[in-house]
């Protein structure tokens, strides 16, 4: 567990750091207590230049993350 939607989100890369993944945007997700997470990575190959993490926040305050989708940013 982490104390940001922003941690959580980045734990899903750490094992990646040639992607040089980095948040661009935090919203609202459809579900009340979570959000999307924007990450822009490097477009290496075999990665989305994007990844969108869904993160909730448990009863205590703290988030964790579940599934992402790769999407290409168009640049």
């Amino acid at each position: 567990m982490f104390d940001s939607p922003e941690e959580a989100a980045l734990s899903q890369w750490a094992g990646t750091p040639n992607a040089r993944a980095a948040v661009v945007d935090v919203r609202p997700a459809a579900d009340d207590g979570a959000v999307w997470v924007t990450i822009q990575t490097d477009g290496a190959p075999g990665f989305h230049d994007q990844d969108v993490v869904t993160c909730m926040q448990t009863a205590e305050g703290r988030w964790w993350a579940g599934g992402s989708t790769g999407a290409s940013s168009g640049r």
